[in-house]
């Protein structure tokens, strides 16, 4: 009993080259190269007895020679994804939090020192699917005709429209899946693990493959995600509702027109209202004033020419 050799290689290969004439595509010689490579030194290899037949080493390196003919589809089909291929997004150390909407209007709010992949349109897609590589916390537009899946290594978490945290950070042990609003489906390649409701979590060991649900408070899985503040092209007047119910006080317009003014803007370093209403306001041509009574009043006379007084 012997491995493959060198020398056997050379016969491999004389064989596909008269198989690589019924290929729909020939496969280039670098990559035929390393696919082969992988092959012949392949570990796991086994034992080939070429003293019985020579039909039977025939045989073998058929089968063999099959797997490289394999391998020139799998890269063909590689290559034909090129052009499509996912957008990755990673929330850096350096970078706090990273607020992230999606192609089908669902949002994510990806934690630090994660990522996220997904594609550029979901339009030609079964199902919105993403990959997900660390924590994040998922607002999850309703479309009943398209399932949204997010992958975690083993496991997918399937819904239609809801809000839920999934944690799953490589060198962690487990893999956690929180509801907040909606409901989730959890399985793995093998089964469906569980469906959980709001404040319930499943908990999947990477290292048994055994999973735990148990009733939680989802508000403190997901507190890592409330001292950020991700303004959305949104309008002043939303903006403001947000703000008061975030640091429990009162927001007024002299002016009815600047509360259309739209804007985008992200606050991950616990800013003050005091802070974000600066931002806010410059962004928007606006001012504020804070009254006796502690309530804020802003004023300004619009964010386009159309919404600017003439008198």
């Amino acid at each position: 009993m012997q491995f493959i050799t060198e020398n056997d290689s050379q016969q491999i290969k004389a064989l596909l080259d008269e198989l690589w004439n019924i290929t729909p595509e020939k496969l280039p010689a670098e990559k035929a190269e390393k696919i082969l490579h992988s092959i012949l030194t392949f570990k796991e290899a086994v034992p080939i007895d070429r003293n019985k037949t020579n039909l039977s080493w025939l045989k073998a390196a058929a089968a063999i020679s099959l797997l490289v003919i394999s391998g020139a589809v799998a890269y063909q089909f590689v290559d034909s994804e090129d052009a499509r291929l996912p957008v990755h997004r990673t929330a850096e150390v350096s970078q706090q939090h990273q607020f992230i909407k999606l192609p089908d209007g669902s949002t994510l709010i990806l934690n630090t020192g994660s990522q996220i992949s997904y594609p550029e349109s979901f339009e030609d897609k079964k199902v919105r699917e993403v990959f997900l590589v660390g924590e994040g916390f998922f607002d999850i537009k309703h479309d009943a005709s398209k399932a949204f899946i997010v992958h975690t290594g083993k496991l997918s978490t399937t819904v239609l429209g809801t809000a839920f945290n999934i944690k799953a950070y490589p060198e962690q042990n487990d893999i956690t899946v929180t509801v907040a609003r909606g409901k989730v489906k959890v399985s793995n390649d093998l089964k469906v693990l569980g469906i959980i409701s709001p404040d319930q979590q499943i908990t999947f060991s990477k290292r048994n493959s055994k999973a735990r649900q148990q009733e939680i408070k989802s508000k403190e899985v997901i507190a890592w995600t409330e001292r950020d503040i991700f303004f959305d092209d949104i309008s002043m007047e939303d903006a403001a509702q947000q703000l008061e119910d975030r640091f429990k006080i009162k927001i007024d317009f002299a002016n009815e027109k600047i509360k259309n003014c739209r804007f985008t803007a992200t606050f991950t370093m616990g800013e003050d209202i005091n802070q974000i209403l600066d931002v806010v306001c410059a962004f928007n041509k606006a001012t504020y004033i804070i009254k006796t009574t502690g309530d804020i009043e802003i004023s300004g006379n619009g964010c386009s020419l159309n919404d600017t007084d003439i008198n």
